[in-house]
């Protein structure tokens, strides 16, 4: 008991780091021109498919921008616009740390290396602005801690490739980047198929 309340102030610890550097005077600056670029404004008489359709980045933060302007018409809250972009950045900190834990049993090296990624400060600038590289990045990270899930736990055999592939397609509907995680989720498809003995031909 002691060493799983351990773990837990250690994960809100980097979540609280991750968190507090992303969400400090969020909104105190004007947009600056990426973030215009990812707002849904399509022009009069075409419709948000065929805006999607057209554009040469992922429909994931346009999605985003479009359903914010429900709660913020033309994007007037510059905090709330980019809110959802800097909670995206500190959950990938937070499953960052869980996925270096469930590889390395070790939760110094998982607690040092996802302060140094929660503090590192190009990150923390894209997740400060409202554009897709925090949900690339946070949806790259969730989908090979799924992955990793499905290895290492018979209870999560299938549900973590389904929600690891999941996650995976997520991300690279946010942007292309999101194919690079591509070596790592074969090696862990690897492993998953070797455990259950998916390599032996069938008979």
């Amino acid at each position: 008991i002691a060493n799983y309340s351990y773990k837990n102030l250690e994960l809100l610890l980097v979540f609280f780091a991750a968190l507090w550097l992303r969400l400090v005077n969020l909104g105190y600056s004007d947009y600056q021109g990426d973030e215009i670029k990812a707002f849904l404004i399509p022009q009069k008489g075409r419709s948000v498919i065929d805006f999607l359709l057209t554009q040469r980045k992922g429909p994931i933060q346009f999605i985003v921008t479009y359903l914010l302007q429900f709660i913020t018409p033309n994007y007037a809250n510059r905090f709330l616009v980019r809110l959802p972009f800097a909670v995206a950045g500190s959950l990938a900190v937070l499953f960052f740390f869980k996925l270096v834990f469930m590889h390395t049993g070790n939760k110094k090296v998982a607690l040092f290396s996802s302060l140094f990624m929660a503090t590192n400060g190009f990150l923390v600038g894209l997740s400060r602005i409202a554009q897709y590289q925090s949900f690339v990045i946070f949806l790259m990270i969730l989908a090979l801690y799924f992955f990793s899930l499905s290895v290492e736990k018979d209870s999560w055999k299938k549900t973590g490739i389904y929600l690891g592939f999941i996650s995976w397609a997520l991300s690279i509907l946010s942007h292309y980047d999101g194919v690079f995680i591509g070596p790592f989720v074969a090696y862990l498809l690897y492993m998953w198929a070797k455990k259950y003995n998916l390599l032996s031909a069938k008979k």
